[in-house]
């Protein structure tokens, strides 16, 4: 017989949501010795890399972290590399597996302990152990089970799953739901009520736009809560003449309050009039790891009363992009699973949309560059297909050369942008049409959204158009009438001034850098909510920089020396690189901070420990800018908001950050989550 094939997955259920009262340790618990016996075979749902578990492999598909030194018993297992995020499978041949967890000993372990426990699964009666780092939230018990043959299970964030052998790749179909709530989609509400109205709505963006045959235009874009979270929901608007007036058609809301969100809407008119609009949806929290695509379509787009069809699943993963149609006829969708292996994904229909089916995907190689791909296909003028996808770098390319089956891995590319949205399209005249952010100096702010053209399929481009220059404008979204107009749907100021605007204009413009043809038009204003969002604090100024003046005087004297851990140490100035598994580099950086020590780290958290008392700042997004924000978290820790103004560390809105500062005293602890950045004196 073969040796076992190695595998990891990364655990945590999404077929049971387990109380908070469900922890280790509330019954006494029964420990087994280490079960060596037949293991099991698996079928992975998800992307996965097989490995030997032994010292210095890498653990997870997303993150950098390496096995340390576990006990003799568990080194030459077989391990499945998945996202640290989630995973499923099912036993295929019955037989052990062995699952290690977080100790929920440890305050704020992730633990799946309790989890694991209700579900058959046993402690074996062996030591904690560091899986990787330092942090004692890494170190693990070990847990086993014999499953039988056919038992599934939905895996989230965190374990790390080994032993099986026999490791294949699931053979679902895409239209195949899976037993989470997020798989129940949402059904049209023709006639919501009073809290949906957009008096009260407090957070709304990420849009996208289509038009008619007879000039009847659709918007759509989600909102709710105070940012993306899980009191989400997707608003879908008309407009019979030409974008003068609009009324509400309809919301997609699963279920009200959470956990379900639905987010990131697409439009789309098919070749044969039909028009479609997809949407995700998730547990509010898992980030589009861990999500399905649904769509309604209706076959009279044209009538604000059009009928709507019963909601259908397309498949797994997030589509916020339109589909294109190619030379010989085959749809392509692109949907992707972020952060995963292989994320950037084209899904197929050859039958006009009654079946889809996963075509090829691209490959981000390097784990710290993924983000949540949002990427677009066009086909070029040779057939080959080009596929533009959003990373941590900004845009990176793919190539295909057999339809859409295989994909180059990508790669950066030579257009400057962001980590934000873009919008790239094949006009009517054969030009490729861009819309993205232009800042001045190669700048990385969500500002400047600009209209090029090109006439060589993207090797160069001509032209641009400023759309709308103000800081916080995103995600543009588009579409082409047959007159040669060009409509682009964006965002401004999510939970500020909740803008979804709308340009109108042609090539000449385009070719002209202004608004200069007939019927040509700037900020056009489809929506605005006025719900006040707790989160953006009253008096913001017309820069939306808050002045923090309400903050404390910056703390002088020497600084802390602190236990980092896995980091380095440099000093702060625009340009320098913030974490060691990102790419984004300091944009601004206040005038007192510039110079001093920074501590780079990952991203996700950095542990550390006081050895000598001083003066710790940490940069961090405000509260309501990013879900990640550490303000709430640091404040809680004594720490104080300082009085210098908000800037952008880097990139736009979301990492508009303020400084928070403490005197620490020795062997005080600081844990970072994703995501703050330690800065000494």
């Amino acid at each position: 017989m073969s040796p076992p094939l190695p595998l990891l997955a990364v655990v945590s259920c999404l077929c049971a949501i387990w109380p908070p009262s469900a922890r280790a340790g509330d019954a006494p618990e029964k420990l087994l010795p280490f079960d060596s016996g037949e293991p099991a075979g698996m079928e992975m749902s998800e992307d996965f890399e097989c490995e030997i578990f032994q010292p210095g492999v890498r653990l997870f598909m997303d993150r950098n972290y390496t096995l340390l030194d576990p006990p003799a018993f568990l080194r030459g297992l077989s391990l499945v590399r998945g996202s640290l995020q989630g995973m499923s499978f099912r036993c295929t041949t019955a037989g052990v597996i062995t699952l290690l967890t977080p100790d929920p000993a440890i305050p704020q372990a992730a633990s799946l302990a309790g989890f694991l426990e209700e579900r058959g699964f046993q402690r074996v009666d062996e030591p904690v152990f560091q899986l990787f780092g330092k942090s004692d939230l890494d170190r693990v018990r070990i847990y086993q089970k014999r499953m039988a043959a056919g038992e599934e299970c939905r895996l989230e964030r965190w374990a790390v799953l080994l032993g099986p052998e026999n490791v294949t790749a699931g053979q679902r179909p895409l239209d195949a739901p899976a037993s989470v709530p997020a798989a129940i989609p949402a059904k049209p509400d023709f006639s919501p009520g009073p809290g949906y109205s957009d008096s009260v709505r407090m957070f709304q963006g990420i849009p996208g736009i289509e038009r008619a045959a007879n000039g009847r235009l659709w918007a759509t874009w989600y909102g709710g809560g105070v940012t993306e979270d899980k009191n989400n929901y997707i608003l879908l608007h008309t407009s019979g003449d030409d974008g003068k007036s609009w009324q509400r058609v309809l919301v997609l809301d699963p279920d009200g309050t959470g956990p379900v969100r639905p987010f990131d809407p697409c439009l789309w008119i098919d070749p044969d009039g039909k028009l479609w609009l997809f949407w995700a949806q998730e547990i509010a929290g898992n980030k589009g790891r861990v999500s399905q695509t649904f769509a309604i379509t209706t076959t009279d787009p044209g009538s604000a009363t059009a009928k709507w069809s019963e909601p259908r699943l397309i498949g797994k993963g997030v589509m916020m992009n339109k589909p294109i149609v190619t030379a010989d006829g085959r749809w392509l969708l692109p949907l992707s699973t972020w952060f995963a292996d292989a994320s950037s994904r084209a899904v197929v229909s050859s039958d006009h949309g009654a079946t889809f089916a996963d075509l090829g995907a691209a490959r981000i190689p390097d784990a710290k560059d993924r983000n949540a791909d949002e990427h677009m296909i066009v086909e070029r003028k040779d057939g080959t297909l080009w596929m533009l996808v959003r990373t941590n770098y900004g845009i990176g390319e793919s190539v295909s050369s057999d339809d859409g089956k295989t994909w180059s891995n990508v790669a950066p590319g030579s257009i400057s942008h962001p980590v934000a949205r873009f919008f790239i399209r094949k006009l009517a005249s054969g030009r490729l049409l861009l819309v993205r952010h232009d800042p001045p100096n190669n700048g990385k702010s969500r500002s400047h959204l600009t209209a090029f053209l090109s006439d060589d399929d993207g090797r160069t481009w001509k032209g641009g158009l400023l759309l709308d220059e103000r800081n916080g404008v995103s995600y543009p979204d588009g579409v082409q009438a047959p007159d040669g107009s060009i409509y682009i749907i964006y965002d401004y100021q999510r939970q500020r001034d909740k803008q979804i605007l709308m340009a109108v204009f042609n090539e000449a413009d385009v070719i002209a850098g202004k608004f200069a043809s007939p019927g040509s038009r700037q900020r056009v204003l489809i929506n605005q909510a006025s719900g006040i969002n707790p989160t953006v604090p009253a008096g913001a100024d017309q820069s939306n920089r808050n002045s923090n003046a309400e903050g404390a005087a910056l703390l002088a004297g020497p600084g802390a020396v602190l236990e980092c851990g896995d980091v380095e140490e440099d000093s702060l100035e625009p340009g320098k690189t913030l974490f060691l598994d990102r790419a984004h580099a300091v944009a601004e950086v206040p005038e007192p901070l510039r110079g001093l020590k920074f501590q780079r780290g990952k991203i996700d958290g950095v542990h550390a420990v006081c050895r000598q008392a001083g003066v710790v700042y940490v940069m961090t997004p405000s509260e309501g800018r990013n879900p990640d924000s550490r303000e709430t978290k640091l404040l809680g820790q004594d720490f104080q908001k300082v009085n210098l103004p908000e800037f952008p560390l880097f990139g736009g809105d979301p990492n508009l950050c303020s400084v928070f500062q403490k005197q620490m005293q020795v062997d005080e602890a600081l844990d970072l989550g994703k995501w703050g950045v330690i800065v000494l004196p």
